[in-house]
Order: structure tokens, then sequence, then C-alpha cells
């Protein structure tokens, strides 16, 4: 649980303790939020998080500076380590692929990119055999990981169902995802555009991954896309991510009058409202997408 472990470093033991409670009060929600923004710059890296912990004396232009050097230190060891470690596998193209997948995350940002696109990554290479390995070793260091795209009626297990050439890519930390596309703090509490794509989507990637979660899945048929399939006991569960206030959701509602799911989940970024089959919170209580 990346982001209950940065709370519990860089909150106080009562916003923990609500926290853990799942608080819905607006009172709560006020404090928790920035907490969730000062996350998405920091992100999950140990000296980053320490930097951030220790230095509540210095001024926050000063703080966030230092926390962006240790960031790109970080992402610099990364491609130093390339060649170091890389063995049979290309170092160039491992961190040519590195690389592409922000600027693909990026595109996120003007409009959806359903799946990783190998055309123009590598010159000369286009698709997916010729980059496997490459993908397979970020992928084994957790540099990178796949969210598979399902654009047909899922159905359990989704694994029998999605293509494995079909999938898009998410970055290892927030973090470091905010300083490679130089996203400052003032952008992210800004929020809207930002938050849409990349942001929010590959923080839910990374929270499912540390709950445990193997594979992730997306789905999409035409304009409609939902951002994450959750497998349970019960049945397929859709996951709608949307970090702005607005709690409307076209795809959401177009994959329920094709599949009527018996739960549906929405992430947002406000204090939301739920009943027992619609469930809508915060961000920050990504929590609720647990495998029980």
């Amino acid at each position: 649980m990346v982001s209950a472990e940065f709370l519990l470093a860089a909150g106080s033991k009562t916003q923990h303790a609500a926290f853990m409670k799942t608080d819905r009060r607006m009172i709560v929600h006020d404090q928790l939020w920035p907490i969730l923004v000062d996350y998405f710059f920091v992100g999950g890296m140990p000296e980053a998080v320490q930097n951030w912990v220790t230095s509540k004396e210095q001024t926050t232009v000063q703080r966030r500076n230092q926390v962006r050097q240790i960031q790109k230190d970080i992402l610099q060891g990364y491609e130093r380590d390339f060649g170091k470690y890389s063995g049979k596998v290309n170092a160039l193209h491992i961190n040519q692929v590195f690389k592409n997948t922000v600027n693909q995350l990026q595109n996120n940002i003007e409009g959806n990119t359903k799946r990783f696109v190998f055309k123009g990554v590598i010159e000369k290479k286009s698709s997916y055999k010729d980059f496997a390995n490459v993908i397979d070793w970020l992928e084994k260091t957790h540099l990178v990981s796949k969210c598979y795209a399902i654009s047909e009626k899922p159905r359990m297990p989704l694994r029998a169902i999605r293509r494995e050439s079909i999938f898009k890519l998410f970055y290892l930390d927030i973090g470091l995802l905010c300083c490679e596309l130089g996203i400052n703090e003032s952008a992210l509490n800004m929020g809207d555009v930002l938050f849409k794509g990349v942001i929010a989507e590959n923080f839910i990637q990374n929270e499912l991954l540390s709950y445990g979660y193997n594979e992730t899945y997306s789905w999409s048929v035409n304009t409609a896309e939902i951002e994450f399939l959750l497998e349970t006991i019960e049945g397929i569960i859709p996951v709608e991510v949307k970090a702005g206030t607005n709690t409307k959701a076209k795809s959401l509602t177009s994959y329920k009058e094709r599949y009527v799911p018996h739960k549906t989940i929405k992430l947002i970024g406000s204090v939301g409202g739920t009943d027992d089959t619609n469930v809508v919170v915060p961000l920050y209580y990504a929590k609720l997408l647990k495998m029980e």
C-alpha cells in the first residue's frame, strides 16, 4: 500500500487513523487530498521520501528542488545501469523503450492511448516480437509494468482473453514520472487535464501491483474506456479513474449498459458518494481495490 506508507511518514497520526477508517468527511478530504498531491510529486523512492519528511523546516521551493534533484539522480543511475546489467539485451534499446514509456503516457494527456505503440520507438523495429526481450527485461527489473487492454466482453479469467502484444506500459514510480514529464506540484494542484490521464492511472496501476495483483487489465471498445478491471470471487468489477471532481463517466455508463456488472468503482478527486453497488470514493482510498 504505497500511498498509505507515504501518509504514515509525511502525515499525522490523526490523518492516518482517518485514512484507515476510510473517513469520508469533507474535513478529512481537505487534509488527505493535499498529501496525495505531495505523494504524486515526491513518489515512493525511499531517498526522496526521507528528504521530503526531514526537510519540513525549509521552504517549499527548497524541498521541491531537493526532491527533484534526487529523482533526476535516480533516473540517471538507471540509465548507467542499463549497460552494466542488461546482459544480452541491447542497452540502447532498453533506454529507448524506457524513455518512450513516458512519451506515450504523455500522449494520454491529450487523448487516450489505449496501447503501447511500437512503431517509431526503435529504428526498423515495429512489432511486439522486436520488443519482447527489452520489455521483459524492464518488467523483471520493475521499471515498467503492463496493463493488458481487453477489447471484448470481459470474462474470467481475463488472462485467457488478453492478447500478449496489446497493453499499456506504466512507470515504476509516480514521482519519477512527474520528474520525467516536468510536472511540478503547482501543476498537480491544478489537476484537470493532467489528472485525467497519466498521473491518476499510473498511480492506481502501481497501487494494484502493491496489493498483489500479478497482472492488470483495462477495457476499451470504440471511444469507451475503463481504466481497470478487477477479478473477484463475485465477478469482474470495472474501475473508472477520474482525478477531477466531475463524477460523470460516459465510459462507465456504456460498460454498465453492455454487461450489467454486479458492482462498479469510481475513483475521483472529491469526496464522492457511494452505495453498495456503485462505489464512488476519493483517489486516496484506492485501498478499497485491495484483494480480500
